[in-house]
Parts: structure tokens; C-alpha cells; sequence
């Protein structure tokens, strides 16, 4: 803003009518205790913005902990599920789920032992806990062998088994209760931290813009002219300031809703489905043992969800590196990955610039809306496509002969939990194109489809040539 004001300076009179001509030591005097005092207030904003990121870097970590905790409990639930399913109906799909749902808990136990190193009281806690977690997968693997080898029959034995390793159970859920406690108070403590540095900085902004243009004030009464352009960028800034700040608090609440209020119930949802399954399958008839799958499918299917969400929210704090893509070698990466058998022809496909990793979640994500929308027709049909514009812009484009959509609710194409198609029709969590667009957005480019019911879809996307800025 000060050298804004400086070549508005050069470009105007030295006196205007009605006002004295302005010293030039004078203006140079107050030019320099302006910029002086702009630059001492710029490095303690600066400090404070600083504390204020590391502030928000451990809110996040404690976040981390906290969703780490509750992915430990439901996996040792799945664990003790598989141990009492095997014990009552030893089958290998059913030991396969108990190694499956070990490995888990086990390298879920180690990522919580690391993320804890800087916190002995709460690194304690979560050694206690891997330690019972550690007795527990011993003892159930004690009780699988003992029944693989025959030695573990009798169904009153095998309740007896149950019922003597219940305690390990209730002890980690008590251990982990508690460590998620303390992380909770820890975590009330950082974000408090974080919203004083953010006061901070923010009255050192406002103390330091106020001050300057006090002092420009003073020194520049014959530049009154320019007043207006100055209170115009102020406005501005002060706009981006209170977006930003809106912006941080949208992200603030939804971190906290997907890791605490969308997982928690999830977490009961599963267990008490769990323990339902567990303790009372006897009772239940096929009506009631199909409706009790029917619970913890959707509650999976509402975890895939979370996790796309979390996708989507995350896109904007994702590094961008811009290089060159060579867009044919990163289709077929995607097919190869994807392992897909549907017939899908690769045409002309120009090099792109942008962030490789993000350019193949957009191929991925419509190469599977493709997949997926195609899966019902006898012969499917997919192609993907390009050509450059004579601006030098890339345009690319895949071309399916699924289910396609109706052009009148193209407005709900590319919103988060927008479908076009019933989920008994296709799968899906409605986030997929919210993401393409996102990360096209990003790139400077644009991104559209067109469709029929029953005649198929096809999407473009066009991204900025060499020499794009993001």
C-alpha cells in the first residue's frame, strides 16, 4: 500500500488548489517513519501469524489423536466380532476377518504411540492401552489356537471363554475413554491458544494499517485526492479479512463435526450393532439378522461417506506443484490401478500442466462415474479425448453410453450430495464430480457435462496452457 502511495505521489502536482505545497523532507520524513514503523509492526504480525499456524497445527494434531482413538475402538469391536465368530462357527473367512481386523488395531496402536511422543502423560496412557490391547489379541489368538486344535468344543466352555477375556474389553474401552478425555481438555486448552493468537495478530494488522494511515495523513494533506483509492483497498482487504475468517471457521466446525459429531454416533451405531449380533444372534430370526445387516451396512456406508467429505474439505490445503502431465501415461496409470474390465478407448490426449496427483483424481473420479453409470448396458462404450485450443488451452473429455441424466438438474451436477440417480440405482456418496470440479477450479479451468436419460454422458474439462499461475 505504501509504495501504491508513493507512485501516486510522483504522478501529481507538488500543491493542489486550495492546499500548501508539501514539503518533500517532510513527505520523505514521514515516507520513511511510515515504512519504518510499517515494517517493525510487519515482522511482530508476522510472529504472531506464525504462533497463530503453529497453534492451529496442533489443534489439528489433537483432532488427529482424538479420530485415532475412535478408529482403535471400533477396530478392536470388529476384532473381538471375528475371535467370538470363529470360536462359535470356526470357518477361514472368519479367521481371515480376525487377522484382517488384528492388523488394523495393531498398526492403529503404533500410529497413536507415535503421534503421542510429544506428550509423556498422554503417551503413557496410550502405552498402558496398547498394553491390554497387546494381552487381548494374545489371549483371542490363544482361544482361536485352542480351537483349531480341537481343544475348545464345548459351547459352556467356549462361553466361559468369552466371558473371562470380557474384562480385557471394558479395560480398553476405559483406557481409551480416558486418553480421549485428556486429549479433549488439551485440545480445548490449544484452541483457546489459537483464538488469542489470532486476536493478536489480527489487532497488530489493524493497529499497524490504522497507525500508517495516520501518519500518511498527516504528511500527504495535499495528496487528499487519493483518499478514496486508499479507503477502497482498505475495504477490500477488510473484506478478504472477514471471508478468510468466515472461511476458518466453516473448516474449524466441519473438522469437528466429521471427527466427533458424525463419528461418534457412527462409532455406537456400529457397536451396539456389534454387541446386538454378538450377544443376542440366537434370538433374532432371518428377518431380524438381514434387517441387523442392513444397520451396519449403511453405518459403512455413512463412514465412506465421512471419508469423502474429509477429501473434499481437504483439496484446499493439498500442496500444488504446476509441471508438465502427460495425460495418456496418467489414464492408463488410472485404468491399471483401477483394474477395470470395461472397454475403454484412449484417443488423442495433449500434455497438460498442473499438479499430477490432482489431475489423476479428476481422471479417476470420471473414469469411475463412467465405469459405474455403464455397468448395465449389454455392450459398454467409454472413450476419454482432447485437443488444444488455439490460446493454447487444454481441453479433455470422456464420452459414455451409461444412464446418463436428464439436462434439467444440471445445477445439482456438481454439488456436494447431489445425485441424479436413486442409491438403489448406483453406489456412490455424491461427492465425486464436487471434488473434479474443486481441483479443476484450482488449476484456472472449468468443467461441464452434458446427457440424456438412458443415451449416456459425456464431460469436458479445460485447463490453462504453459505459464498458467494457479
Amino acid at each position: 500500500m505504501n509504495q501504491l502511495a508513493i507512485e501516486h505521489v510522483a504522478g501529481l502536482p507538488r500543491s493542489l488548489p486550495g492546499y500548501p505545497a508539501a514539503s518533500p523532507n517532510a513527505v520523505s520524513a514521514a515516507v520513511v517513519v511510515a515504512l519504518a514503523l510499517l515494517s517493525t509492526i510487519a515482522v511482530i504480525a508476522w510472529r504472531s501469524i506464525a504462533a497463530f499456524e503453529e497453534s492451529s497445527r496442533w489443534v489439528a494434531h489433537s483432532y488427529t489423536v482424538i479420530a485415532e482413538l475412535g478408529q482403535l475402538e471400533s477396530g478392536h469391536s470388529r476384532m473381538r466380532l471375528a475371535w467370538r465368530s470363529y470360536l462359535m462357527r470356526p470357518a477361514p473367512d472368519v479367521l481371515d476377518d480376525y487377522r484382517m481386523s488384528r492388523e488394523v488395531l495393531e498398526n492403529g496402536r503404533a500410529h497413536l504411540d507415535a503421534l503421542t511422543q510429544d506428550n509423556p502423560a498422554q503417551h503413557a496412557r496410550i502405552i498402558a492401552l496398547g498394553d491390554v490391547i497387546r494381552q487381548d489379541i494374545d489371549s483371542t489368538g490363544a482361544a482361536i489356537g485352542q480351537k483349531a486344535a480341537g481343544s475348545l468344543e464345548d459351547s459352556a466352555a467356549i462361553l466361559a471363554t468369552i466371558a473371562a477375556l470380557r474384562s480385557n474389553g471394558e479395560r480398553i474401552g476405559a483406557l481409551a475413554d480416558e486418553a480421549e478425555s485428556a486429549e479433549r481438555m488439551l485440545l480445548a486448552e490449544r484452541e483457546q491458544a489459537t483464538s488469542g493468537q489470532g486476536t493478536n495478530a489480527r489487532a497488530w494488522i489493524v493497529a499497524g494499517s490504522v497507525t500508517s494511515l495516520a501518519i500518511l495523513a498527516l504528511a500527504f494533506l495535499a495528496l487528499r485526492a487519493t483518499e478514496k483509492q486508499v479507503r477502497a483497498l482498505n475495504g477490500q482487504l477488510k473484506s478478504y479479512s472477514l471471508r478468510l475468517e468466515a472461511t476458518n471457521r466453516e473448516l474449524e466446525g466441519f473438522s469437528y463435526s466429521v471427527s466427533h459429531d458424525l463419528r461418534a454416533p457412527l462409532r455406537a451405531i456400529n457397536g451396539f450393532a456389534s454387541m446386538l449380533e454378538e450377544d443376542h444372534a440366537a434370538n433374532l430370526d432371518a428377518e431380524g439378522r438381514r434387517l441387523l445387516g442392513v444397520v451396519r451396512t449403511n453405518a459403512d456406508a455413512m463412514a465412506h461417506l465421512i471419508d469423502d467429505l474429509l477429501a473434499f474439505s481437504r483439496l484446499g490445503k493439498v500442496s500444488f506443484v504446476r509441471g508438465p502431465v502427460d495425460m495418456v501415461a496418467l489414464v492408463r496409470e488410472v485404468l491399471t490401478e483401477r483394474g477395470t474390465d470395461a472397454a475403454i478407448e484412449i484417443g488423442t490426449l495433449p500434455v497438460a500442466y498442473g499438479d499430477r496427483a490432482l489431475l489423476k483424481q479428476v481422471w479417476a473420479n470420471l473414469i469411475d462415474n463412467a465405469v459405474k453409470y455403464s455397468a448395465k448396458v449389454i455392450t459398454p462404450a467409454i472413450r476419454v479425448s482432447g485437443f488444444v485450443h488455439q490460446g493454447g488451452d487444454r481441453e479433455y473429455r470422456i464420452d459414455d453410453n451409461g444412464a446418463g441424466f436428464d439436462m434439467r438438474y444440471y445445477d445439482k451436477l456438481f454439488g456436494v450430495f447431489q445425485r441424479l440417480h436413486s442409491a438403489t440405482e448406483f453406489s456412490g456418496t455424491g461427492v465425486g464430480l464436487a471434488i473434479v470440479q474443486r481441483i479443476v477450479t484450482r488449476h484456472g479451468g472449468q468443467v461441464w457435462g452434458e446427457g440424456r436419460p438412458g443415451a449416456g454422458a459425456t464431460f469436458h474439462f479445460r485447463l490453462p496452457g504453459e505459464g498458467a499461475d494457479e
